[in-house]
């Protein structure tokens, strides 16, 4: 594949993502869309199975507010990972 087909088949997801002040994780535009669709998906019944852990940590007294922290960060970057997933694929159906 040359260089330039294989920069036009990616594009980099979000920032908050990324972790990182460059751009090192990459959705694969031209990917089966049941794929990207699954993974989105995946990510967001993460999200649910965080949140609902979190849930019950707000019931447990002895639990640090880090521990809450903790969750809702990894749950929003789950989200932000969803939701560019999801934005690939309607961009990929959008008349050119």
């Amino acid at each position: 594949m040359k260089q330039a087909e294989t920069q036009n088949t990616f594009r980099a997801m979000p920032s908050f993502s990324q972790g990182a002040s460059d751009d090192i994780m990459f959705l694969k535009t031209d990917a089966n869309q049941e794929l990207i669709y699954d993974s989105a998906t995946y990510r967001l019944d993460a999200v649910r199975k965080l949140l609902d852990f979190a849930s019950t940590l707000g019931m447990d007294k002895s639990c640090a507010s880090s521990d809450v922290s903790m969750v809702t960060d990894a749950a929003g970057i789950l989200v932000t990972d969803a939701m560019a997933l999801l934005d690939g694929l309607r961009k990929d159906r959008r008349p050119q």
